[in-house]
């Protein structure tokens, strides 16, 4: 496995980190959506096979892109790079992150094609969802004396957890954190979403989705929906509802528009007080 091949190379900072250690990580976290519903439509036979060819597609992806699988939540997946080596360096982090948002990609296109291979077997389709952050966490044995597990805990690993459940609330299937984004924001195209402060936390976090890798061309819209989120951001509420309507015209009309216009609206009609900061404060977990 991805683990035993890490450990070969070199076991020291595993053997170190068993007893608990402060590492850099990288998580990413997916989730199916409408899993419940799902599992009311088929037998248990044909759930488990429908669930294990879409997990083995996902973890061969996580793997190709060297990272490793931490655990399985039921259908859900918590991916991490960097857990086992003892580098902090930028070079390393960077990678890390390429490695993650890449596997992201992927397993988007991953699923696509599951989709439509279990349309023409009349196979009802999946969503996922994808969150991915980097920062510290605590990495060590954790469990008890009969059941240990070699994981990772503390606010970056509910930071992620908490990205890829959000991403439901703006109609994408992937949310990126900033930590992670400007570590290859050269190498992807990132979409801003919002400036969110999740509960529990008081500093505001920028979020993002990604189009594409940049080696893609930039996708028509893409600039005027950042200038849009800017302007938002400034509180010139009737430039960016202006520059979200032309970015839907160009080939950005979904869910996350809608709701940036829908915004824009509402702050028009009702003008935030002084000291507005654009950022939005979730409330849910």
């Amino acid at each position: 496995s991805d683990m035993a091949e890490e450990l070969a190379r070199n076991p020291a900072p595993y053997l170190r980190s068993l007893g608990g250690v402060d590492r850099e990580i990288t998580l990413l976290f997916s989730d199916l959506r409408g899993f419940t519903s799902l599992a009311e439509s088929m037998t248990a036979a044909e759930l488990v096979t429908h669930l294990n060819t879409y997990l083995e597609k996902m973890v061969q992806t996580v793997f190709d892109e060297r990272g490793s699988i931490d655990k399985f939540m039921g259908d859900a997946i918590m991916a991490v790079w960097g857990r086992v080596r003892d580098d902090r360096s930028t070079a390393a982090l960077d990678a890390d992150a390429r490695y993650a948002v890449s596997a992201a990609l992927r397993m988007r296109a991953g699923l696509q094609e599951l989709n439509q291979q279990w349309a023409g077997e009349g196979l009802p389709a999946l969503k996922i969802g994808i969150g991915v952050h980097q920062g510290l966490a605590v990495v060590g044995n954790i469990g008890s004396s009969s059941r240990m597990e070699f994981t990772a805990i503390g606010d970056t690993v509910n930071a992620a957890a908490r990205l890829e459940s959000l991403s439901k609330q703006y109609g994408v299937d992937l949310l990126v954190s900033q930590s992670v984004e400007q570590r290859v924001r050269e190498e992807f195209h990132f979409r801003p979403v919002d400036l969110v402060r999740v509960k529990g936390k008081s500093e505001a976090m920028a979020i993002f989705t990604v189009v594409s890798a940049s080696s893609a061309h930039v996708p028509d819209g893409l600039e005027e929906f950042r200038l849009a989120v800017e302007a938002y951001r400034r509180g010139s509420f009737a430039d960016a509802l202006e520059g979200f309507e032309v970015a839907s015209n160009r080939g950005f009309d979904d869910a996350l528009t809608r709701l940036q216009i829908e915004r824009c609206r509402a702050m028009i009609e009702n003008p935030p007080a002084d000291g507005w900061d654009g950022v939005f404060t979730a409330t849910e977990k």
